[in-house]
């Protein structure tokens, strides 16, 4: 088995990597925005309280698969 050859990697590898890496975190954003606007949404609605929300709904399901 043969092992790579170690070498300083040139700028051109480093600038892809930080460029496609810099990317992602504006994925990662837009999903969390996303995902926020979705969670308030299910405790808000559809009263506007938090005991009578779709979200507690949601948690009072899920309870027994938590015990």
């Amino acid at each position: 088995m043969e092992l790579p050859l170690y070498h300083r990697p040139n700028t051109r590898t480093i600038g892809l990597q930080v460029w496609q890496n810099s990317i992602l975190p504006e994925k990662a954003g837009s999903l969390i925005l996303v995902m926020s606007v979705a969670v308030w949404a299910l405790a808000a609605l559809p009263h506007g309280q938090l005991e009578t929300s779709f979200l507690a709904g949601i948690g009072r399901a899920l309870a027994p698969a938590g015990r």
